[in-house]
């Protein structure tokens, strides 16, 4: 593992409990699959990771002001706290949910 995982991995493990990584894609988007394999290493790690259909989820996709996908929003007590638009690496998704961004508030649906 080198530095910037290492560094990724620690950003996972200090992120609050409740924080849930939100995958908004398609399963006719090859960018999206091209994203299985980092969000699957990202679950190893412990993240808690719900992959959203934003064609028959289109409650969802507004709700977070999703555009295109594949999109990443991180979740914590309820509010979009980051998000990363498009395909991106491992390091960059581990880190949206403990980088600080804070978005607009928006609730998910009990």
């Amino acid at each position: 593992m080198n530095a910037i995982s290492a560094l990724a991995c620690l950003a996972l493990l200090s992120a609050p409990a409740d924080t849930v990584l939100l995958q908004f894609s398609t399963k006719t988007c090859p960018h999206c699959q091209a994203m299985q394999p980092v969000v699957a290493r990202l679950a190893q790690h412990g993240v808690n990771v719900q992959v959203i259909d934003a064609e028959q989820r289109t409650d969802l996709r507004s709700q977070f002001r999703v555009n295109g996908v594949p999109t990443f929003v991180a979740v914590s007590g309820g509010n979009d706290i980051g998000r990363i638009e498009g395909a991106t690496t491992y390091e960059k998704l581990g880190s949206v949910q403990t980088d600080g961004r804070q978005a607009e508030p928006a609730r998910i649906p009990q």
